[in-house]
């Protein structure tokens, strides 16, 4: 249970079990109410690991299709692989990935009117669900599409909205529902470091991948952000830098492959 009195589901991978005290931790930092002394929060684990369910899952933070039979989304697999394979979310990268506000029949309700009057939700929306088959027919580079503001003069009398009310954000937001929850605040931008962009469409592997606001890059020079010339190179290329075999004995440094179509959003092209 939660601080809050609420159960929770927490998965504790299984190089932990031998570290009682690292458990414990981790569940801590999942506001776990634990005891507050430690040596009886250890004793607590202890006991749950001694009693542990002899069922055993394979967990992947890798979305998609998995030997041409199964495919794993955030919050089920689908296929051969069915109740023993999951998705386990890198949440640091994307907490919103696989969260659910509604329903799949509200959400079709509520996009019904809007997509018929615009053909850049239609776009957006689709590129999102194509990506699943991308796999299918063998195909491992994905596309991304780009969409700016547009810079045209527009008369007086014209009720055109240009640049950034153009709903640029309105429509990678319709496309960033099809994977999960689509609040503004939850999109990924440019302000982003290679190597969590990697790790993002990883994550996002054939669910499609969202980035907003282009200005956030540092486009020119140096610096920790992704370059705006790199992102089209490096999304839908489908994989991300080759490490040494001495960086890749950490997991988190893995070399990482994925297929995707992308949509992003900027001023500029």
């Amino acid at each position: 249970r939660d601080l809050d009195g609420k159960s929770r589901t927490k998965r504790i991978p299984k190089e932990l079990f031998r570290i009682p005290t690292k458990v414990v931790d981790d569940l801590i930092k999942h506001y776990a109410d634990l005891p507050d002394d430690s040596e009886a929060a250890v004793a607590l684990v202890k006991n749950a690991l001694q009693t542990k369910s002899d069922h055993k899952y394979r967990v992947t933070g890798r979305s998609g299709w998995y030997e041409a039979a199964t495919i794993v989304y955030p919050t089920k697999t689908y296929g051969k692989l069915a109740g023993k394979l999951i998705f386990e979310s890198s949440s640091d990268i994307d907490p919103a990935l696989g969260m659910q506000d509604g329903t799949v029949p509200e959400w079709r309700e509520g996009l019904r009117e809007p997509c018929n009057h615009s053909d850049f939700l239609i776009l957006t929306i689709s590129a999102m669900a194509a990506s699943a088959l991308l796999d299918i027919i063998g195909e491992d580079e994905g596309a991304i599409f780009h969409l700016q503001g547009m810079n045209r003069e527009k008369s007086q009398d014209s009720q055109e909205r240009t640049k950034s009310s153009s709903g640029k954000t309105l429509a990678a937001r319709a496309a960033a529902s099809m994977m999960g929850r689509c609040k503004k605040n939850d999109l990924v931008t440019f302000a982003a470091t290679p190597r969590s962009v990697e790790d993002y469409c990883f994550a996002h592997n054939h669910l499609g991948a969202v980035f907003d606001e282009e200005g956030r890059a540092l486009g020119t020079g140096t610096g920790p952000r992704i370059k705006s010339d790199q992102l089209p190179y490096l999304v839908p290329s489908g994989r991300g830098g080759l490490r040494s075999k001495k960086a890749t004995r950490d997991p988190d440094l893995a070399n990482l492959t994925w297929a995707l179509n992308a949509v992003s959003t900027g001023e500029h092209p």
